[in-house]
C-alpha cells in the first residue's frame, strides 16, 4: 500500500495555455518562442508542462542534457536550445537534435575537426558579465565557423540582458548585439535566428522580440508586479496546500517550534501541517497568512524541517482540514507575492522551491 503525506501542489495547465498565448501575443506572429524549461520547467515538471506547451511554441530551451532527452518526444523537429552548462569537451558527442550554446574559444575548438555536423547556437556577453563572447570577439568567432566545413552550422546568436530595469543600459546592450548581427550580414549569414528577449524583456520591450525570444517565468505566471499584471498573466502554480494531521493545545510559557514563544494569550491551539522547509518553505514564515476554513490565520514560529504550527484561534480546526499556503479557499485567496512580501524573497524563487517541494498534481480549468 502507497500512503503519501497529504501536502500538494496544483499546477493550472489552463493558466499555461493562457500565458503562453499571452506570449504570443506579445512578440508577434512571426517570432519563434523557445520555452524555455530549464530547472524541470522551472520546477513544475517538463513532462507534466510540455504536452500542454508543445501545441503553441516553436522550439524549447533547457539547462541541461537530461532536460533536452525528456524533451524529445515533445519537440519532435523542433529546435532544443540547450544552455551552457557543460564542460567544452563534451560538446562534441552531444545527441544529435541538441543545438549546443558555444560560448568561449574553448567550446568553439572542442567541435573543430570532429567530423560531425552540429547546430549551435552562439552566446554573445553584451554586458551581462556571465557566459558569452564579447561583442567586439565576434566577426573573429563567426569567421571561424564559417572555415569548419561540415562540423559545425551556425543556426544563431542570442544574449541575456542584465539590468533590465535600466533603460539606458538596456539601450548599450542591444546596441552591442546589434552590432553581432551586422558583422553577420555582411559574411553573408543573414539567415541567423538572433535572439535577446526573455520574459521580462519582452514584457518591457515587446520590439526586441526579433528573430526568437526565450520566455521562461512568464509562461509559468512566476513574475513579480508590475510585470506580471501588465503581461495579464495567470500564475500555474494555483495552489500549495496540506492536511492537519495534529491538534495541541500549548501553555503559555511553551515555546512555539523553534525560536518562538506563545504570543501572550494564554492557552493556544494549534495544528500541525505535515510541510516544511524540506518542502521548500521558507524558515522565516513566523506570522505569515494561511487560509483554513475560508478564513485567514497565520503561521506561529518557524518552519521547521517538515512542519507548520497553525494558529487555529481564528476559524477552529480539525485533524484533516485543508490548510492553504497558496491559492484560494472560499472566499479567500492567497498569492505567492503574499508569501514574498512576509519572506524577502522573490516570487520566482518561491515558485520554483515549492513547485519542486512537494507532489504536483496538473489540474485543466
Amino acid at each position: 500500500m502507497s500512503v503519501a503525506r497529504p501536502a500538494w501542489a496544483e499546477l493550472d495547465l489552463a493558466a499555461l495555455r493562457h500565458n503562453v498565448e499571452a506570449v504570443r501575443r506579445l512578440a508577434g506572429p512571426k517570432t519563434r518562442i523557445l520555452a524555455v524549461m530549464k530547472g524541470d520547467a522551472y520546477g513544475f515538471g517538463i513532462e507534466k508542462m510540455a504536452p500542454t506547451l508543445e501545441r503553441f511554441v516553436d522550439g524549447f530551451a533547457v539547462g541541461d542534457v537530461e532536460e533536452a532527452r525528456l524533451l524529445r518526444p515533445f519537440a519532435g523537429t523542433r529546435p532544443i536550445l540547450l544552455y551552457g552548462s557543460l564542460m567544452p569537451s563534451d560538446l562534441a558527442v552531444l545527441d544529435e537534435g541538441i543545438i549546443a550554446t558555444v560560448h568561449s574559444w574553448p567550446c568553439l575548438e572542442a567541435l573543430a575537426g570532429t567530423g560531425r555536423a552540429r547546430q549551435v547556437m552562439v552566446k554573445v556577453d553584451c554586458g551581462f558579465g556571465r557566459l558569452g563572447f564579447p561583442e567586439t570577439e565576434m566577426p573573429a568567432v563567426l569567421d571561424r565557423i564559417a572555415g569548419m566545413p561540415a562540423d559545425v552550422r551556425l543556426w544563431g546568436a542570442y544574449t541575456h540582458l542584465g539590468a533590465v530595469d535600466d533603460a539606458a543600459t538596456v539601450a548599450l546592450q542591444v546596441q552591442r548585439f546589434e552590432s553581432v548581427r551586422a558583422a553577420a550580414r555582411q559574411r553573408g549569414m543573414a539567415d541567423l535566428v538572433m535572439m535577446v528577449a526573455s520574459s521580462r524583456v519582452l514584457v518591457d520591450n515587446p520590439a526586441l522580440a526579433l528573430d526568437a525570444i526565450n520566455p521562461g517565468r512568464i509562461l509559468f505566471g512566476a513574475m513579480e508586479e508590475p510585470w506580471a499584471s501588465r503581461a495579464a498573466i495567470r500564475p500555474v502554480l494555483r495552489k500549495v496546500a496540506a492536511r492537519l494531521i495534529a491538534i495541541k493545545d500549548l501553555p503559555a510559557d511553551r515555546r512555539l517550534g523553534y525560536g518562538s514563544i506563545a504570543p501572550g494569550r494564554g492557552t493556544i491551539r494549534v495544528g500541525i501541517a505535515p510541510i516544511g522547509f524540506a518542502a521548500g518553505l521558507p524558515r522565516n514564515l513566523d506570522g505569515a497568512p494561511l487560509l483554513l476554513r475560508g478564513r485567514r490565520t497565520q503561521v506561529l514560529g518557524l518552519a521547521s524541517m517538515e512542519h507548520l504550527l497553525v494558529d487555529l484561534e481564528p476559524a477552529g480546526g480539525e485533524v484533516g482540514d485543508e490548510v492553504v499556503l497558496v491559492g484560494s479557499q472560499d472566499s479567500e485567496t492567497l498569492t505567492i507575492e503574499d508569501m514574498a512580501r512576509h519572506t524577502g524573497l522573490t516570487a520566482l524563487e518561491l515558485s520554483v522551491r515549492l513547485a519542486r517541494g512537494v507532489p504536483s498534481i496538473p489540474v485543466d480549468g
